[in-house]
């Protein structure tokens, strides 16, 4: 997979979890989260940096809504505690390693 087809897969996912709106409820958030990074976060341990997240999020018509930017936000939390976790290879990646 590229990281073109990886980004337009997030802003997919956000704009199904949203309804195509410029915010998702914090309902749809969690349940993005539990349904689609469910097996990541427990590998990470990431929880704690998601409640986070939903801790700060603004209030907006009596209730918390997720933003784009702070989707990416966990999405960008998880990959780095996922680099963490992940062995450093002296080995070049398989893909191909001219097109970086």
């Amino acid at each position: 997979m590229s990281i073109e087809s990886a980004i337009k897969t997030f802003v997919m996912a956000f704009l199904k979890a949203s309804k195509g709106r410029e915010n998702m409820q914090e309902k749809d958030f969690q349940k993005l989260v539990t349904n689609q990074l469910k097996n990541i976060m427990a590998e990470t341990d990431s929880a704690s940096a998601v409640d986070e997240i939903r801790e700060g999020l603004p209030d907006k018509q009596g209730a918390k809504q997720v933003g784009f930017k702070e989707f990416m936000d966990v999405i960008g939390c998880v990959a780095t505690k996922l680099s963490e976790k992940q062995p450093v290879s002296e080995e070049p990646p398989a893909e191909n390693p001219e097109a970086l």
